[in-house]
């Protein structure tokens, strides 16, 4: 199936040609899908986007008018899509289910040492030929169970609580926005 791969990143180039030897035939671009762009998927049964590109209905239907049947999509969410309109024009979505826990938690823990060692502020400096490490010391983490950033207190003793997005707009905002309908959040 030839697919037409919008948005693309060197990163993915070769994990994407790995999965599809001689199953699909691939037409990698680098501009994001748009109503402008959708005309280089001419050709194309399927589309594969990104988080940036566009996939309202106006779009949606230059593809579907192109023979386009399927959508996929390199990213666990989808409101970039319009889902009822894909529907409606027989166009198959299908998304990224989840992310890998351990890729999140890992991404995690260089962002906290970052944060600790202030690798930022460091690499600023030396490309500026300062070498001086007042103000760059951070502290140790092992052995620690709670850490302050500004006013909040991470305790990794406790359980971790999943959230819906409800609730953690409630946990976190203290709205309310459980009576409200799809509508009225957009």
């Amino acid at each position: 199936m030839k697919t037409a791969i919008f948005s693309t990143h060197k990163f993915e180039k070769e994990s994407l040609l790995a999965a599809a030897v001689n199953k699909h035939e691939l037409l990698f671009l680098e501009p994001s899908l748009s109503a402008t762009t959708a005309v280089l998927a001419k050709n194309c049964a399927a589309v594969c986007i990104f988080v940036n590109d566009e996939a309202s209905k106006d779009v949606l239907g230059k593809l579907s008018e192109m023979g386009i049947k399927y959508m996929l999509l390199r990213s666990a969410g989808f409101n970039h899509v319009d889902l009822q309109a894909a529907h409606a024009l027989g166009i198959r979505v299908a998304r990224v289910p989840e992310y890998s826990p351990y890729a999140i938690a890992e991404h995690t823990i260089a962002l906290m040492l970052s944060l600790n060692r202030k690798l930022v502020k460091a690499h600023n400096r030396i490309r500026e030929m300062n070498f001086s490490l007042d103000g760059l010391t951070g502290f140790d983490m092992h052995g620690k169970t709670e850490i302050q950033s500004g006013d909040h207190i991470i305790d990794f003793r406790r359980p971790w609580k999943r959230f819906t997005m409800y609730e953690a707009i409630e946990h976190f905002t203290g709205i309310d926005i459980s009576a409200m309908d799809e509508a009225q959040l957009k």
